[in-house]
Order: structure tokens, then C-alpha cells, then sequence
């Protein structure tokens, strides 16, 4: 009970921190998280315990604990993670194993995702707009630092890159972070879990499987 109402008392300390960072720094509109990640908050509003982060296309819910300080609009969003060197070859196992050795993913999913994604067409681009292999988003390729969303070692390296921040996010629920990565964080908040969107159920349903298969034949 002691360590319960002492965990109470730091999450209130920590919104009434946030708050008052919040209300010295009313120009500020960059959130800077702990895992590295820039976002451009257009408007901020408290829910409960977490602090709900308005930016374009929707809005993500964050602990006061997961912002690690604000920046004012002109700040450069410089890239989280730089991609490595790019292979002359473009040699995708190589791609996932590096993207995956600096995510701490396995490059199994990364492989189960690109092929649900973009059938492993490098120039794939889909009807919403989603570029290259891991088809990211414009936007979201800008807030994780990719420059050529065409290019395969940086698709990879900042679809990987997000995919880890979906896994912390939603505390390692690997169905959550998939479904939010094909209909948005947004989506899966409202609905609490996958939305109920055939195409995302269907992604969610066909990238597990094929990762189930993908573990199953490194085994053998």
C-alpha cells in the first residue's frame, strides 16, 4: 500500500512539473521523448494521469514521464537514430539484421512486415501516400529523420525505428503496435486494440502468421 501511494503521489508531482514546464514554455511546441522521438504538438489537453499530444493526422496519449523536455517550433528535428552505411548491393538480410540488431527487433518481423507492406518492391508507393519497402508515411519519415523514403537502408532503419516506439508505447503488445502501425496509434486508442478496419485486421492477422512461419522455419 506504502508503495502504491507513493507511486500516486510521484505521478501527481510529475503532471504539476509537467504543467508548469508546460506554462513557461508556452511557445513551444516540439515534444522531445525519452525514446528519442520529436513530435510537432499542435495543442495539448490533460487526461487523467496522461497528457494527450494533438499533432497532425490525430493524437497520441503520453505519461508526463515519457516527455523528457520541449522546444520551440524553429528547433531542427535532427534524426533519433542515423541508418547506417548503406550497402552498395542493397543486401536485405544484412539491412534487416543491422535494423533490427539496433531496435532490438528481430529481423524476422521486419521481413513479415515488408512483404505485407510493400512485397518487398523498394519504389512501392500506396494509394494514402506510404513510401518504400516498410511504406512509411511522409510525415512520419520526417519525424524519424529518413531523407529518402525510397532508399531500403533507411526505410527500414526508420520503420524499425517506429516500430520500436509503437512496442514501448504499448508496453511490448506486438498486436497493438502492429495495428497501429497500419491505422495509427490514434485508431488503436480509440478502440482500445485493433480497429475494427478489415484491412487492419487482416495486416495484424497475415504479419503474425507469416512471422510464426518465418521463427518456425529458422528452427528447422
Amino acid at each position: 500500500m506504502a508503495s502504491e501511494s507513493r507511486r500516486r503521489l510521484m505521478r501527481r508531482i510529475s503532471l504539476l512539473s509537467l504543467a508548469l514546464l508546460a506554462a513557461a514554455s508556452a511557445r513551444a511546441d516540439l515534444a522531445l521523448l525519452t525514446n528519442g522521438m520529436r513530435l510537432r504538438v499542435e495543442r495539448q489537453e490533460q487526461q487523467g494521469d496522461s497528457l494527450r499530444l494533438y499533432v497532425a493526422g490525430g493524437y497520441v496519449d503520453v505519461a508526463p514521464s515519457d516527455i523528457q523536455a520541449w522546444e520551440k517550433d524553429e528547433a531542427k528535428p535532427p534524426a533519433p537514430k542515423p541508418a547506417n552505411p548503406i550497402a552498395a548491393s542493397d543486401d536485405l538480410p544484412s539491412l534487416l539484421s543491422s535494423a533490427g540488431s539496433r531496435q532490438g527487433l528481430d529481423p524476422a518481423l521486419l521481413r513479415s512486415m515488408i512483404a505485407e507492406e510493400s512485397n518487398f518492391h523498394v519504389d512501392a508507393v500506396s494509394r494514402k501516400g506510404a513510401r518504400g519497402l516498410m511504406q512509411l508515411m511522409p510525415k512520419t519519415g520526417e519525424l524519424l529523420g529518413v531523407k529518402d523514403l525510397f532508399s531500403p537502408g533507411e526505410n527500414i532503419h526508420g520503420g524499425a525505428h517506429y516500430v520500436r516506439w509503437l512496442l514501448e508505447r504499448y508496453k511490448g503488445d506486438l498486436v497493438k503496435a502492429l495495428a497501429a502501425y497500419n491505422a495509427g496509434p490514434a485508431a488503436v486508442d480509440r478502440y482500445r486494440g485493433i480497429p475494427p478496419f478489415a484491412e487492419t485486421q487482416n495486416y495484424v492477422r497475415r504479419v503474425i502468421a507469416r512471422f510464426n512461419r518465418e521463427k518456425t522455419k529458422t528452427k528447422n
